[in-house]
């Protein structure tokens, strides 16, 4: 049974033939992603978490157990991993390197707003913290460190 027979069966409406053409797709796209990251590893960019499915990544164990998650990566990758979380590629950067690459990164490498904007938004509210844009939040920082500095207000 070739697979334009199969998807005439498709549209002529057999259930199990829908169900055989759901799961060669999902096989299929399950094969293509392990080949992928088998076969085309970049020597430039760190390496990928090894995983089965393509948009949910290391999701589910790395939502079970974060800490025990990156510690088990960074035994196997090292302190430069990347891996797949709900579709987006997130790069992890541990150990004391990885800490002052954060910490004193340039804002074309480490962009804190477009992660921390979604948790802090609903918290403090728009226009505050992380939900400005770079310029004002680093004003908002000197007000802060200018605020505490001095000897008559109480500490922040």
């Amino acid at each position: 049974m070739d697979i334009f027979s199969i998807l005439k069966n498709v549209m002529a409406g057999s259930i199990t033939d829908i169900t055989l053409v759901i799961a060669v797709v999902v096989l299929l796209t399950i094969l293509v992603n392990v080949l992928q990251q088998v076969l085309f590893k970049s020597p430039n960019t760190p390496p990928m978490v090894f995983h089965l499915l393509p948009v949910i990544g290391s999701t589910i164990t790395y939502g079970i157990d974060p800490f025990k998650f990156f510690f088990d990566c960074q035994r196997k990758y090292g302190d430069v991993y990347t891996f797949i979380l709900l579709g987006r590629k997130v790069t992890v950067y541990l150990g004391k390197h990885g800490n002052q690459f954060i910490l004193n990164g340039r804002l074309k490498d480490v962009n804190a707003e477009e992660i921390y904007s979604v948790l802090t938004t609903p918290v403090f509210g728009k226009d505050v913290i992380y939900d400005v844009p770079n310029v004002k939040f680093m004003e908002q920082k000197k007000v802060k460190c200018l605020l505490a500095s001095h000897p008559s207000i109480p500490n922040l």
